[in-house]
């Protein structure tokens, strides 16, 4: 986790830049999060656009609040 910060148009969200290691040319990706414990510094999992929950649902791009979120 490169950096967190509040986001901007709610109080229990939080925009994080993730590193997502060299293999992945894209460079960092944005990401929303309700955890309120994250931090800059913290290795984290992710799960990027495509991915496949164990429920089934695929996840995609999403816009919470104004904000994209890729993961």
């Amino acid at each position: 986790m490169l950096d967190v910060r509040p986001h901007p148009d709610a109080d229990r969200l939080r925009v994080c830049t993730v590193d997502l290691g060299a293999s992945d040319g894209d460079g960092p990706a944005t990401i929303v999060c309700g955890a309120p414990n994250v931090a800059a510094g913290q290795t984290v999992a992710v799960a990027k656009p495509g991915a496949v929950m164990p429920d089934g649902t695929k996840l995609k791009r999403a816009k919470l609040r104004g904000v994209v979120s890729e993961g």
